[in-house]
């Protein structure tokens, strides 16, 4: 045999013996210490061994001498040493990997083992994925690793096990110790809501309204967050689709919308490029056509307007054009005449404490009380004021200091509780909320109280109030990032829970409409892809 080859232990090995004449044995111990002989019939045919260990081989021929008279028996030997090779203990490399870090759930990820290894030396004897959630996936036992394709409901981790043997030695050397797992996590997403149909333009900062017949009128804001709009568009819930309507004459942004008694609408205000607004316009449901109205008394933008109990409407607030006077002044706007009153400077009673802008405006069940909540400036944050209207004298109308909030906000959502004369506060650049209760204004004096707060931090999101009287809130920011967040109040216990599925696109600066059928739509984003608003809408459905 070579002596220079690579034998492993197990190894075939074959010994050929050569010699002339004679007859020839070969002996050697083996690797159990056993003697071991082989006869050799014919020189020349090899004999076959698999030797466990190095081994020495020994052939001796017996022969007569053909040199003497008499002939005498001669023996000859011959050695051959087998040296064992030992091996190299290689273990295969492992990696699983997922098609996605997370998945919608319901929807399949497809999962990829690689398993790197030296074929010449090893062989996969067994590969198993498995998982130790309660999902149920299907397993694979193969010497290939197949990729699998499973369907994710929750969240699922991945379990490679591979086994291996050295196959350079006979019998294979197996491992079974030297098991691999690797583990890859699939985190699952909550599913999205309903997607609706997309806006003709993409905007943030605008006004959505549920108009008589049903269709909701979204018009103005900004598509880049900068320059003001004057489109309008009308979304059909039959169809879910959006078609233009007429345009504004004003570009706006920051401005109000009004539902009127005889169901056309009011738009006051806003940025309209150049400086705050005074201008006002209605729109005619009927005809599609928007009608100036107005002026208002002072140029604003982020103001609050709320139907009164006859139908006037108060303007309150916001960031007031420069040189128009005291920010303090509130003004009342009559549909019958298409005319804004301001209130007067005195006395002290028919203004507002303070000037405010980004805060609510909730007008309680009688019709003439409203409240007012916190604002950006730093100094009314925590405040809230109270303004009585006066039908038969609107001037006469009076404005008193309201109880102090639990935490300052600005750019927060406000909700009147069903039923009843208490008021949901929420966010505002934190995760707060408290309720204030004007059930009474006499004794004990309205109060304001910390609530069970959300689980995320919000601010620039919606709170819509549904007819089962629940509360629902959605998306917003964070003050890092926009959020895809849903988050439902329940009065009864001022519980929260988080709603099972999520905005498909993260939002915040948008609107929520609650539709007829129960539905809300949302509409709008603070969100722009290469400087362009999204002009994506979803579905909120009970």
């Amino acid at each position: 045999m070579n002596a220079n080859a690579t034998v492993y232990s197990g190894n075939k090995i074959q010994l050929t013996p050569s010699y002339n004449y004679g007859s020839g044995v070969i002996t050697w111990t083996d690797g159990n210490g056993q003697a071991q002989t082989r006869q050799v019939v014919n020189p020349g045919t090899p004999i076959d061994d698999y030797p466990t260990a190095t081994t020495t081989y020994t052939l001796t021929v017996k022969y007569q001498d053909p040199s003497s008279v008499r002939p005498s028996e001669l023996t000859i030997t011959k050695n051959v040493t087998v040296t064992l090779t030992a091996i190299d203990i290689v273990t295969p490399t492992l990696a699983l990997a997922s098609s996605a870090p997370s998945v919608i759930s319901g929807n399949t990820v497809t999962i990829t083992p690689t398993v790197t290894y030296d074929s010449n030396k090893l062989s996969i004897s067994n590969c198993v994925i498995t998982t130790t959630t309660t999902t149920t996936i299907t397993t694979a036992a193969s010497t290939t690793c197949p990729t699998l394709t499973p369907t994710i409901t929750a969240n699922t981790t991945f379990t490679m096990q591979v086994q291996y043997v050295d196959i350079r030695e006979t019998p294979h050397r197996t491992f079974p110790t030297l098991q691999t797992t690797t583990i890859v996590s699939v985190s699952t997403d909550p599913l999205p809501l309903t997607a609706g149909g997309a806006l003709t333009t993409g905007r943030t900062e605008q006004i959505a309204i549920l108009l008589p017949t049903n269709k909701v009128l979204v018009a103005g804001g900004t598509n880049n967050g900068t320059t003001p709009l004057k489109t309008a568009e009308l979304y059909d819930p039959s169809t879910n689709t959006w078609t233009t309507t007429g345009s504004m004459a004003v570009a706006r942004r920051g401005h109000t919308a009004t539902l009127l008694l005889d169901g056309k609408i009011l738009v006051a205000g806003g940025f309209d490029g150049a400086v705050e607004s005074v201008t006002t316009e209605i729109y005619d449901p009927a005809t599609g056509i928007w009608t100036a109205s107005g002026p208002m008394t002072r140029g604003r933008k982020y103001h609050t307007a709320s139907r009164l109990s006859d139908g006037k409407v108060l303007i309150a607030g916001g960031i007031v054009a420069t040189n128009v006077g005291d920010g303090r002044v509130a003004e009342i706007y009559a549909p019958l005449t298409g005319t804004f009153t301001s209130m007067p400077l005195t006395p002290s009673t028919a203004l507002m404490s303070t000037p405010r802008s980004k805060h609510t405006a909730s007008v309680l069940s009688d019709g003439v009380t409203v409240v007012l909540t916190g604002g950006f400036d730093p100094a009314v944050q925590t405040t809230t004021e109270v303004f009585t209207y006066n039908a038969t004298t609107p001037t006469s109308s009076t404005w008193a200091t309201g109880p102090t909030l639990t935490q300052g906000r600005h750019d927060h959502a406000a909700s009147i509780l069903a039923g009843t004369k208490k008021i949901l506060l929420t966010g505002g650049y934190t995760n707060t909320t408290e309720i204030c209760d004007f059930t009474t204004f006499t004794a004990p004096v309205p109060s304001c109280s910390a609530s069970t707060s959300m689980s995320t931090t919000r601010a620039l999101h919606t709170s819509t109030n549904l007819s089962n009287g629940k509360v629902l809130i959605i998306g917003g920011t964070d003050g890092s990032a926009l959020l895809k967040s849903i988050e439902l109040f329940t009065p009864l216990g001022a519980s929260w829970e988080n709603y099972a599925k999520v905005l498909r696109t993260a939002r915040a600066g948008h609107s929520s409409t609650l539709l007829s059928n129960g539905k809300v739509l949302i509409s709008g984003a603070d969100n722009q892809v290469s400087g362009v608003t999204t002009p994506t809408t979803e579905l909120w459905e009970p």
